[in-house]
Formats: structure tokens, sequence, C-alpha cells
């Protein structure tokens, strides 16, 4: 059962509870409401303490096929008074001890199913972050059924999922091979995300094998302000569909930057130029209304399909109260 303790309420803060133990499917349906009017019906905020979390969904684009293929769902809070929190903010505090951080990822992503799921024009993939250390933990929980029962309920087939993982966080190669076995296991499939950020690692791309590769907006930024990274960069592209994986370019905000993203073969594209994050999902009628997209259309095939999925479970107790910042 969950469990808070009360402490005195700071002008202008936000208190988050403190989790004990796993959150399981219980816990994690408890804590969603229905969405305020105007959303569509079956939509959820999930409460996390003084917080409403809210689901915005940015479109991913395929170039080979001109139109969109899949969201991103991103997580939105909102303390007393409806004032916006930082979703880094908030995973940052929560970060402090294992069971809050794994309740708020599950809170976040049963969110994101139900919303997604609720809109009648969700077609495609449905990219989720992931926690690092909620998806290394995942063969040690019951992920498996939490996962089976948020599919049930939201109707959502495994395969549309996507769940996302910071390339550079994860350090351990065993337990990232096992936790990618395992959620492939239930049919989802795996992204490694801001590949490029840092230190990246071509040999885990090989050993890995996840179904895409989400290049870092640095790299498009760089290619757009040096001819010779601009160049390179379809070769890395081409190193990467060596290895089996599909490559999504993200942070494309300007038509060179698509441009960029185009020469370079890369199978979907994601950012401001094709499409801003909001509540409801995009459709091609209504995506991309900037600049004028680019027309050429990619010779990139589709390379193979996905799965990947995630953890579940959590019991909870004392409540931390936040300035908001």
């Amino acid at each position: 059962m969950l469990r808070t303790l009360s402490r005195n309420f700071i002008l202008n803060s936000y208190c988050i509870p403190t989790i004990i133990g796993e959150s399981g499917y219980a816990e994690i349906i408890a804590a969603l409401e229905p969405a305020q009017n105007g959303e569509p019906a079956g939509s959820r905020i999930g409460r996390f303490g003084d917080v409403a979390i809210s689901s915005h969904f940015q479109p991913i684009f395929s170039l080979s096929h001109r139109r969109i293929v899949g969201h991103e769902a991103l997580m939105r809070g909102h303390g007393p008074g409806q004032t916006p929190i930082s979703p880094l903010d908030l995973l940052g505090r929560a970060n402090r001890d294992y069971p809050t951080l794994l309740h708020l990822d599950r809170l976040a992503r049963a969110t994101h199913l139900h919303n997604f799921a609720a809109q009648p024009e969700a077609d495609g993939w449905l990219f989720i972050n992931m926690s690092p250390e909620v998806f290394l933990n995942g063969p040690n929980l019951k992920a498996d059924e939490l996962v089976s029962s948020l599919l049930r309920d939201t109707g959502l087939a495994p395969q549309r999922l996507v769940i996302e993982v910071l390339e550079e966080a994860v350090q351990d190669n065993s337990r990232f091979q096992a936790a990618v076995d395992f959620f492939r296991s239930l049919g989802f499939l795996i992204a490694l995300d801001d590949f490029g950020a840092g230190h990246s690692n071509f040999d885990r791309v090989w050993s890995i094998r996840p179904e895409i590769v989400k290049l870092d907006r640095s790299i498009i930024v760089q290619a757009a302000a040096d001819p010779k990274i601009r160049r390179t960069l379809p070769q890395i592209v081409s190193l990467l569909h060596e290895a089996g994986a599909m490559v999504l370019m993200e942070g494309v905000e300007t038509a060179d930057e698509a441009y960029i993203a185009l020469e370079s073969d890369v199978d979907f594209v994601q950012g401001y130029y094709f499409g801003r994050p909001a509540p409801r999902v995009s459709t091609d009628a209504s995506a991309g209304q900037g600049p004028a997209r680019p027309t050429s259309a990619s010779t990139t095939p589709n390379r193979r399909s996905a799965r990947d999925g995630h953890p579940a479970s959590s019991a909870s107790t004392p409540t931390d109260c936040h300035e908001t910042e």
C-alpha cells in the first residue's frame, strides 16, 4: 500500500511521495485520474504527490515514405496552481531513491499508453523513454505482469512500443544485454537514444543490435557548421545500417538540417521542423506546417521489425516537498 507522511506545505513548492517497495499494477492504476475536459475520452493524468503528469507527443517522420510513422511520448508536469515543473527537475528529485524513481517511471509510461490509445488517429509506433536504471533492473522485477496488464487495458500491441534508453548512460554491457533480451521477449522494440553524445560505442550497437539508433542533435548541428562532418555523416549512418539498425535523426529544426538528414540517408527524422510536441498526436495533414518540407525521397528501405518493453511495481510512503525552480 502507498503511504505518505505529511510535511509543512511551502508556497511555490511541490511535494512528491517517497515510495517504499515496488509499485505494481494496482498502485499505478490507482494513481491515474481522468484527464480534464477537452481531452479525448479515456485520457489520463498521473498523480504523483502534488504533481499532475500528462503527455505530449512529438511526431516521427519516415523520409522514404514521407509520412508520420510514430510519436515520441514526452512527460509534462504541473504542480499546485498549474505551475509548470521541469521533467528533468522532477526526475532528478525522484532519482534520490530507486523505488520512487521506479514508480514515477512506470506511472509516466502508463499515462502515455492511455493517452496515446485514447486518440483514434494515433497510428504507428509509440516511443517511450525509460530510465537506464529501471531498464537494467527489468529482468529482476515483475515487469511482464505490469506491461501485459497495461497493454490489455489500452489495446496496444507490444510491437508498436519502442523503448528508448540513453546509450551513454548504460556502462554494464552484460546487464544491458540481459535487459534487451528481456524486453524483446515481451515483444517490444529497442532504441538507443542520443547516440553520438559523448563517447558512443559502435561495438555496443553490433552486440546489442537495437532496432533503431537515435542520433543526438549535436551531430546535425556540427554537420550544419562543418562541411567535413557533413560529408562524414552518411558514412556513420551506413555503418549503423550495416549493423541492422534503422537510424533516426533527432532535433531537426531548420530546412538546412532537414536536407542534411536527407543526404545522410537516415530513415526517420524528428524535430521542430517536422512537428512540435503537443497533447494531441499529429497527422500527416496537421504536422510539418512550418517551412516547406524536403520533397526528395530517401532510398532507405525498412530494414527490420523490432521489439522492446518495460518493467513494473512499487509500494510507498513519506512525502518530499521541494521548491519549484
